[in-house]
């Protein structure tokens, strides 16, 4: 069977790979051991917030928004002091950071919805996936 150049998928194969499309960097090489508390410092900063296998998601008009900003998130109880930085977006810093609020105290407008169902369901885009399997 001959090799075809121009057959071969447009995207590298593991691109397809479910949680490939991770676009932070991580720049684990030149991180200070203070990186949290520096990243949190700048306001353009996005969490995601997670709680018992659960990423929790504003959900507005239909769609649904993982990430939540350093002062929005504290209505949530979470360990800042425990914060993954995930790495750099070109929206800013990335971290996963765990929610002290149980999923059923949330108000109507936040959804707790496990990690699996976030992604079968394309709740979220391809780079917040990657970000949300990373953390």
């Amino acid at each position: 069977m001959p090799f075809r150049l121009f057959d071969a998928p447009l995207r590298e194969p593991s691109q397809f790979v479910g949680f490939a499309g991770n676009q932070i960097d991580r720049q684990s090489e030149t991180r200070a051991d203070d990186s949290v508390e520096q990243a949190l410092a700048d306001p353009s900063t996005r969490l995601l917030l997670m709680h018992g296998g659960r990423l929790y998601l504003k959900h507005e008009d239909g769609s649904f928004d993982p990430w939540f900003g350093a002062t929005e998130s504290k209505a949530f109880d979470v360990s800042l002091d425990r914060g993954v930085l995930l790495g750099f977006s070109e929206a800013g810093p990335v971290l996963a950071v765990p929610a002290g609020v149980e999923p059923e105290q949330l108000p109507e407008t936040i959804k707790a919805i496990d990690y699996r169902s976030v992604y079968m369901q394309g709740l979220i885009d391809e780079a917040a996936a990657g970000a949300l399997a990373q953390g």
